[in-house]
């Protein structure tokens, strides 16, 4: 498993020009240091901080926007949520278990969208948080390779205990201090060979640290999802993303965006903000075409909790390129089936919302650490 101190071998080992240097500065996670938020951890239990984090207040507006949970939603959930508490039993080995029914309804939430699109088989996810769009494709067979790219430590080791965890033998590890040495890694007067023959497993998980971004490409991604990070990164990350979506995006595929994130303070001029219209204006200057747009509920009085993008490049059979100034917002398609699930008020589906408290018992049922 991979630990605060490999990561960090693997780290400096890979810093060794005035490039990697300058990269390593575009993935600075500004936001969360300008918010005094804790971005590296130096040993296992510090991951304990993070593992309800990020989606604060959001479980009732994702039980409202998503119109409940069906029987066979429900079931999906719950088993995510008690994988999720074994998790935290096998790595912290404590009474105390955290149910993070925010940042996991969150998630959820994103899964169904991804999943909606029907086509979901290789899923990229760049700026994954707490990592837990992975208990929900690792559980749905139609997910054969999931990728996540992450820049702050934390997450990152955090991610990694749970992908491990979740997939076993079939987690690549791409910080792991063998894979940036090629032919593997040396303790002391032993040397290690890491291997990891993708082409003979039938489906797994792949994570990417920043200082494997600069000339990141992999055989092309259905759904390559980004959420609540384009407003909070530098104008020199956002371009770097947004590169590496349209080089590794199928034509037919979609770049799905769960909250466009919140414009952060500037630190600098090499850190400028990204606003939302500039944001915007990237994303259609790289070639992409905007499908979907909604605001948050809090904005427009709609039924979605965060603002939600979905967007397509050059090649796909919806694409159309904008003429500047004629973006118009918002961009809903309602009557397209492709969006089905950002509309589910519209369809016939037998649901019911739950509370955290109904939930909650629902878990204890199956889950001795719950008891």
């Amino acid at each position: 498993m991979l630990s605060a101190d490999l990561y960090e071998i693997s780290e400096n080992n890979s810093i060794t020009n005035d490039e990697m240097r300058a990269l390593q500065e575009v993935h600075r996670p500004i936001v969360f240091e300008n918010a005094g938020f804790t971005t590296r951890a130096n040993h296992i239990f510090d991951l304990m901080d993070i593992v309800d984090v990020m989606q604060d207040s959001r479980f009732d507006p994702y039980m409202n926007e998503l119109c409940g949970f069906s029987d066979d939603e429900l079931e999906i959930y719950l088993s995510a949520a008690n994988a999720l508490v074994d998790f935290q039993q096998n790595l912290f080995q404590i009474d105390k278990i955290v149910v993070p029914f925010d940042a996991l309804t969150s998630h959820f939430s994103l899964f169904l969208k991804i999943s909606g699109f029907k086509k979901f088989e290789r899923v990229l996810e760049i700026g994954p948080g707490c990592g837990y769009l992975s208990l929900f494709l690792n559980a749905d067979q139609r997910n054969k390779y999931y990728c996540q790219v992450e820049t702050t430590q934390i997450f990152y080791l955090l991610q990694s205990q749970l992908g491990s965890f979740l997939y076993g033998g079939d987690f690549l590890e791409g910080a792991h201090p063998g894979h940036l040495l090629g032919n593997g890694v040396k303790f002391g007067d032993e040397e290690y060979g890491v291997t990891f023959e993708s082409q003979k497993r039938s489906r797994y998980m792949e994570h990417v640290p920043w200082w494997e971004t600069a000339n990141f490409q992999r055989e092309k991604f259905d759904i390559i999802t980004m959420n609540a990070m384009l407003c909070e990164l530098s104008k020199n990350a956002l371009d770097l993303y947004l590169d590496i979506a349209l080089n590794n995006l199928k034509d037919d595929g979609f770049l799905v965006v769960q909250c466009i994130g919140a414009a952060h303070d500037s630190t600098g001029p090499e850190m400028q903000k990204s606003t939302a219209s500039e944001m915007l204006n990237a994303v259609i200057r790289k070639g992409f075409s905007i499908q979907f747009f909604v605001f948050d509920y809090k904005t427009d009085g709609g039924r979605h909790t965060v603002e939600n993008m979905v967007l397509v490049k050059n090649g796909h059979p919806l694409y159309s390129p904008y003429e500047p100034g004629t973006l118009q917002l918002p961009i809903q398609q309602e009557q397209n089936e492709l969006f089905s699930t950002y509309y589910r008020n519209k369809d016939d589906v037998k649901r019911r919302k739950y509370t955290k408290g109904e939930l909650m018992e629902l878990l204890k049922k199956r889950s001795p650490h719950l008891a």
